[in-house]
């Protein structure tokens, strides 16, 4: 409806001021009141137009009602007037009702006076709530003995309906529209206004709009008083939709609010000792701002991959959590973690309406009866470091712009908070490291001067920080160091370098003392400002290295000696005993005297029993010097089986427990051929101790022994129905010197180191001895060695014992002892090669010099007048190519390294096997 037209066909009178007081407009009604024309109405102001407007009850006040309302943009209802016509007639009006329509500032922008007589007022209301409507003010009429509410159609569009039947009439259902803080606060109004008889109010309000927001209305109202039968009133009044202005209002208020609040909070963590005091008093402000059950934060350790809850402040009657929620892992939440290093804020208004890649939050967040949340990640230096969230716990939330406004810029000064902790705890831990730290830390100005040093710089030096305070370190110059030395490093740190090294200073006292000494520049703006000087004391290091490089050469010369009392015992021992044994055992064939066989028998049984005892205690102290080398040989597994059932038959036939003793023997065989490549030597000494062990601890009974190849390794068994070893003693047994009886009174003699080299050689060959035994029943040894299966056609050729044909070469023997020259020479006879001798080192040099022809040198590496190391070096030096084979007694590996380094090609062992004999010539011919 055009503005215009309504107001000149209105049944009352309309006036409309502008902002100035200036006549806007005016209806024909107004015209006729006032008795002017239209042209001269629109010139004039309201000052002009006071004098034509009386009061009906005067009163010192009255003549300033309607310009104090207009001066202070207040509203006027049923005000009864007089107005003066300037055509000379007196027209009496009940009342005039002016409201001033405000624009988005909050500023009048025009002011309508609406004037209505009493004759025309019941005649006319429809048709003014009807008319009205298009001025966009709302009207409506309550009943109160009935509860009836009529409204216009403004009030159904001001709360978005289109259709009255959408909105209640009874007034018990329309309060439910009203924001019930509000509902409460003006019923106590109008209460208070009818027991005071008053009859007109104002107050705003907020209600419920058709999409579910709260929006502000002003409302204007009167009470018409029933008669005293009905106990009833009638209220009337009008209303405006003041939601824009309410908002941009709170927009102020609130941000002016907030801005104070972080402000003070701000504040607070900048002067705060405690930061974490100042983070729960952070939180709990926040809350009261936008009403929060719960703010907390978590902090997320990256390394642990672990997260914390670590503040939390909760609303009274709200449950705490944090205590439920320390060290959870990262990987539980996986959707949770991708948001936040996404860098997202969270906002759930509904935690039930999380999507089913949540389901595990969902199921946390609902056992804390959390109905919505705002969460916000904390990043500092690009890292995430945790999250700050709120949670409402009383209902779903619609967490608006502001609310996450709030939460970023808590965000920010937690943030900023945290990395300044960090600092300082690492300060702090910095500081009190290099306080306590063990080494002397000094720091000086650019000129050397001291400004700092700690405990243990004064411990160390004796002088107090006060002391070394300005001073340089030259105060600990020894005069231990040349001019150049100190020059070399000045110009090192000076040049932005750092320098370290060994140096001897002194002490307070006149002591000196070896310090290792580490001295760096500090840059500031590229400028080196200072220099940080670490030192430790290496007194006691430095006296400890010099002990030890003494002890090592104690150590060297002791093992020499050592390793060179060990050769010679091996080879002085060996030959007298040799004889003993031989010559005991030829005795009783020389003599038919019985005594004399038995004296000749217990000697050579206590001959060989001291030859046995020798070559332990030389395994022994090979072992303990690392000289015992594994040497892998081909040979047939039936050989090995073979030479133990020998040795276990020889062993009971020795004891004299044949006739008590059963033997048992079992090969299992699954390899081709039966073939293998294995330390031989060492299998039987571990076996046939286990088997003398066995002989030696059983009376009656049996003993058994069972060879199997199962899955690359050798397994051989030795089961007995002895006397048993004693579980506690089951380990002991392996040990040196340690026996299962070990009293003054045992029944069986020995040192105990049998079974102590046995499980040194096996472990030597990657292999393990087990024993399981029970007391009075027997013992089982399980030896098991890994062995090589696959051999190749040439591996196999080798176990053949093929003799090859060496016609037209000649082979150099270089040997002191003629016997075993004479062993190999016969051990060569069948190769059909020429075989040249030699006794000594002298004279070999002197063969390989006239002859140009030989072909390979067999050299003994212990002889007279020059030994083999030096002959093979001299040797090498007529003829580099000539291939020499060196032959020795010694195991040593340091004997071994020892030929190679010489010039030697190959190492053969005695005593000789012709099989490898063979194969180590034809290798190298």
């Amino acid at each position: 409806m055009n503005k215009n037209f309504l107001i000149s066909n209105l049944p009352i009178g309309i006036l409309c001021l502008d902002q100035h007081k200036k006549v806007k407009s005016a209806n024909k009604i107004v015209l006729d009141l006032f008795g002017y024309t239209e042209q001269e109405m629109l010139s004039m102001s309201w000052e002009e137009l006071r004098p034509n407007i009386s009061y009906l009850e005067p009163s010192n006040n009255n003549d300033c009602i309607i310009t104090n309302a207009l001066n202070n943009q207040k509203k006027i209802e049923d005000l009864p007037i007089l107005i003066n016509s300037q055509s000379g007639k007196e027209y009496h009006w009940e009342l005039i009702n002016i409201i001033p329509e405000k624009d988005q500032s909050g500023n009048t922008e025009t002011t309508y006076f609406y004037f209505q007589n009493e004759s025309s007022k019941k005649a006319e209301k429809s048709r003014l709530i009807d008319l009205i409507s298009d001025y966009r003010i709302g009207v409506w009429e309550w009943h109160t003995d009935t509860g009836k509410v009529t409204t216009n159609k403004q009030w159904l569009h001001t709360l978005g309906y289109s259709d009255f039947n959408e909105i209640p009439s009874d007034f018990n259902e329309w309060s439910k529209l009203i924001h019930p803080e509000d509902l409460k606060r003006s019923m106590d109004k109008l209460n208070q206004l009818i027991a005071q008889n008053k009859q007109q109010f104002e107050f705003e309000l907020r209600m419920r709009h058709n999409s579910g927001e709260w929006i502000w209305l002003l409302i204007l109202g009167k009470i018409t008083l029933h008669n005293e039968k009905s106990n009833g009133v009638v209220i009337e009044g009008i209303h405006h939709d003041i939601t824009k202005y309410k908002k941009a209002e709170f927009e102020i208020s609130y941000k002016l609010e907030i801005e104070k609040l972080f402000s003070d909070i701000s504040s607070k963590f900048i002067q705060a000792e405690d930061i974490n005091k100042s983070i729960n008093e952070a939180f709990k402000c926040l809350a009261l701002v936008n009403n929060a059950s719960r703010v907390y934060l978590f902090q997320i350790d990256e390394k642990k991959q672990l997260m914390s809850n670590t503040h939390e402040w909760c609303q009274e009657g709200v449950s705490a959590e944090i205590d439920n929620l320390q060290d959870i892992p990262l990987s539980v939440f996986p959707w949770w973690m991708k948001q936040l290093y996404k860098k997202e804020v969270i906002n759930i208004q509904d935690v039930a309406s999380l999507p089913s890649e949540a389901n595990v939050e969902k199921e946390m967040l609902e056992s804390q009866d959390i109905k919505s949340l705002l969460v916000l990640p904390l990043f500092i230096k690009n890292e995430l470091k945790g999250f700050v969230g709120f949670d409402n716990v009383v209902s779903s939330s619609t967490w608006s712009l502001n609310d996450e406004k709030l939460l970023k810029i808590l965000g920010n000064i937690l943030s900023n908070a945290l990395e300044r902790r960090l600092g300082e705890a690492r300060l702090q831990l910095l500081t009190k490291a290099i306080e306590n730290s063990p080494v002397n830390v000094i720091v000086t100005n650019k000129k050397g001067e001291i400004q700092y040093v700690n405990k243990a710089f004064e411990r160390v030096t004796g002088y107090s920080f006060e002391e070394a305070e300005g001073k340089t370190p030259v105060i600990l110059n020894s005069g231990k160091h040349d001019k150049e030395f100190y020059a070399n490093l000045w110009s090192t740190i000076l040049s932005g370098k750092t320098w370290q090294g060994e140096i001897i200073n002194k002490t307070k006292s006149g002591k000196y003392f070896w310090a290792m000494e580490l001295i760096t520049p500090i840059f500031y703006n590229n400028e080196i400002t200072h220099f940080v000087s670490v030192t430790q004391d290496i007194s006691d290091y430095k006296k400890l290295f010099n002990d030890l490089i003494t002890a090592k050469e104690k150590a060297e010369e002791s093992d020499q000696t050592k390793s060179a009392f060990l050769a010679t015992m091996n080879h002085e021992l060996r030959t007298p005993l040799n004889h003993i044994i031989g010559f005991s055992e030829l005795i009783p064939d020389m003599t038919d005297d019985v005594s004399v066989k038995s004296f000749a028998q217990l000697i050579h049984k206590s001959g060989a029993k001291l030859l046995h005892l020798i070559e332990d205690i030389f395994d022994i102290s090979m072992i303990e010097q690392g000289e015992i080398a594994v040497r892998s040989t081909m040979f047939d597994i039936n050989e090995v089986y073979i030479e133990l059932q020998k040795e276990l038959h020889d062993l009971i036939l020795v004891s004299n427990k044949t006739e008590d003793i059963e033997l048992k023997f079992e090969l299992i065989n699954h390899t081709n051929n039966g073939q293998i490549k294995a330390d031989k030597s060492k299998i039987l000494q571990i076996v046939s101790n286990l088997l003398k062990n066995a002989v030696k601890y059983t009376h009656y009974g049996k003993i058994s022994l069972t060879i199997s190849l199962n899955e690359g390794y050798l397994l051989i068994k030795v089961n007995d129905t002895g006397i048993g070893i004693p579980k506690e003693k089951q380990e002991v047994i392996f040990n040196l010197f340690r026996q299962a009886e070990e009293t003054n009174t045992r029944e069986f003699d020995g040192i105990g180191i049998g079974l102590a080299i046995a499980q040194k050689l096996a472990l030597v060959m990657n292999g393990r001895i087990e024993v399981s035994s029970e007391e009075g029943i027997g013992s089982e040894f399980i030896f098991e060695v890994p062995v090589e299966l696959n051999l190749s056609t040439e591996d196999i050729a080798q176990l053949q014992h093929e003799v090859p044909d060496l016609q037209d070469k000649q082979i150099l023997i270089v040997e002191d002892d003629l016997i075993s020259i004479d062993v190999l020479a016969k051990m060569l006879n069948t190769t059909n090669c020429n075989v040249i001798q030699s006794t000594n080192g002298k004279d070999a040099i002197e063969k390989v010099q006239n002859n140009s022809d030989i072909d390979i040198v067999l050299l003994d590496l212990m002889m007279p007048v020059l030994d083999g190391f030096n002959t093979a070096q001299k040797i090498k030096a007529i003829n580099p190519d000539i291939p020499i084979i060196a032959i020795t007694a010694y195991t040593f590996k340091t004997d071994i390294k020892k030929a190679t380094e010489s010039g030697c090609s190959d190492v053969i062992y005695k005593p000789i096997s012709r099989d490898i004999l063979y194969h180590k010539i034809k290798k190298y011919i």
